[in-house]
C-alpha cells in the first residue's frame, strides 16, 4: 500500500522493508479552496482548507503536522493573535508550495498579530522562499507594532520574503520581536526588507531569547535613529547567539551602526556583513559585541 505524495499516511511497503506509518498530517490551504483546484486529488476536498486559521483546527500536538500553503494562496491577518487556533499544540509547520507562485499573508491592521507560542512551530518558504510575509498592508497609513512575537521555544521561520516598509505611512514598530521564552528560535535564509522611507525600530527585535541560530538572513532597512539597529538586543540578555553569514543594512541617513548590542550578550558573530552610512563610524554593532 503506497500513500498519496501529499499525504503519507499508512505504511510504505517496499521489497524486504515496511516503513511504519509516521502519522502526520498533511493540510493544504488555498484561498479559494484546495478542493476545487484543477487536478487535485478528492481527499483535498476533506482535509483542505482555506485559511491557515481554519487548518490549525486539524493539527494535533506533537506529530508532526504541516500546513501546506498552495501556489497563489493569499490571505490578511487582521486581528491580534490571529491564529490562536495553534493552541498548545506543539512541532507544526508552516510550510510554502514549492513550485509555482508565493503564498501571501498580509498583516492589515495596526494590532494585527501572530504569536508563536507554541513550541516548535515553524514557518518555511522553501528553496524558493515561496511565503511573502508583508508585515504591513503596503497601502493607506497603517503601523504596525508588534507582527510577529515569538514566545515559546525550537521555534523557526525560515527561506521567507518579509516586507517591513514599503513606505512613510506603511511600516512596523518591530518586526520579529522575542520574548525571553523565545529560546532556541532559528532565523534562517529570510530576506527582510524595508524602503529607506519606512523607519522601523527594528527589523529583528531579541529580548532574552538564548541559543538564536541566525544564518544567512538579509535584513536591510533605515531605523528611526542613526544609533537604532535593524537587528536590536533589548531588556535582558540573550546568551549563546550564532550568527553567521548574515547581511545587515541600516539605511537610516548617517546612521551610525547596524546591529544594537545589550550589556552581556554573549555568543559569536562569524562572517556577518553590517553596512551604514557614518563613514566616520567604526562601530557596526554598538554597545556590546559579545
Amino acid at each position: 500500500m503506497l500513500p498519496s505524495v501529499m499525504n503519507p499516511g499508512g505504511p510504505v511497503m517496499l521489497p524486504g522493508v515496511t516503513y511504519a506509518d509516521l502519522g502526520l498530517k498533511i493540510i493544504p490551504v488555498h484561498h479559494s479552496g484546495p478542493g476545487n483546484l484543477d487536478g487535485a486529488p478528492t481527499w483535498f476536498n476533506e482535509d483542505g482548507r482555506t485559511s491557515i486559521e481554519d487548518a490549525l483546527l486539524l493539527c494535533r500536538s506533537g506529530r508532526g503536522d504541516v500546513i501546506q500553503l498552495l501556489p497563489g494562496h493569499t490571505q490578511n491577518v487582521g486581528v491580534a493573535d490571529a491564529w490562536a487556533n495553534l493552541g498548545t499544540k506543539t512541532g507544526v509547520m508552516i510550510k510554502g508550495p514549492d513550485w509555482g507562485p508565493p503564498a501571501t499573508l498580509t498583516w492589515t491592521a495596526a494590532g494585527s498579530t501572530v504569536l508563536f507560542d507554541a513550541a516548535g512551530f515553524s514557518i518555511d518558504g522553501g528553496p524558493f522562499k515561496n511565503i511573502v510575509l508583508n508585515l504591513e498592508p503596503g497601502t493607506g497609513t497603517v503601523t504596525v507594532a508588534a507582527p510577529i512575537t515569538v514566545s515559546a521555544a525550537h521555534c523557526k521561520i525560515a527561506r521567507c520574503k518579509i516586507r517591513m516598509g514599503t513606505d512613510a505611512s506603511n511600516f512596523v514598530t518591530d518586526g520579529i520581536t522575542t520574548t525571553a521564552a523565545g529560546d532556541d528560535l532559528t532565523l534562517a535564509g529570510n530576506v527582510m526588507y524595508a524602503a529607506t522611507a519606512a523607519t522601523p525600530t527594528s527589523m529583528v527585535k531579541l529580548v532574552g531569547a538564548d541559543r538564536v541560530q541566525s544564518v544567512g538572513n538579509y535584513i536591510a532597512g533605515a531605523t528611526t535613529a542613526v544609533t537604532g539597529g535593524v537587528l536590536l538586543f533589548a531588556t535582558t540578555a540573550s546568551l549563546d547567539i550564532f550568527s553567521a553569514y548574515n547581511t545587515f543594512i541600516n539605511r537610516k541617513a548617517l546612521s551610525q551602526c547596524a546591529v544594537v548590542g545589550f550589556a552581556g550578550v554573549s555568543g559569536v558573530s562569524y562572517e556577518d556583513h553590517f553596512a551604514y552610512l557614518d563613514t566616520a563610524s567604526l562601530t557596526p554593532w554598538l554597545t556590546s559585541t559579545g
